[in-house]
């Protein structure tokens, strides 16, 4: 058993489906924000002046940005219902 799971819990791990508690997902969700996110882009083919690493294991092109702060306040403006 690589993670300590409960006795009762060993067979069934982290795929056991727990009881519903809207609540606690509501509280969850909260903490989703703009200012706490990461996004990834991908494609086949893109290409710029940047600058790009590679990733040593699999020698993946990437790079690092920060979000845009016009972007960031827009989207903190937004009102989501939860």
């Amino acid at each position: 058993m690589a993670k300590p799971y409960l006795r009762e819990h060993i067979l069934s791990g982290a795929t056991r489906v727990w009881d519903w508690d809207e609540g606690q997902v509501r509280e969850l969700l909260k903490g989703f924000t703009a200012d706490k996110s990461r996004v990834m882009v991908m494609a086949k083919e893109f290409k710029d002046d940047s600058e790009w690493k590679n990733e040593p294991w699999y020698k993946s092109e990437y790079r690092v940005r920060r979000i845009d702060e016009g972007l960031l306040k827009e989207v903190r403006n937004q009102t989501v219902t939860l």
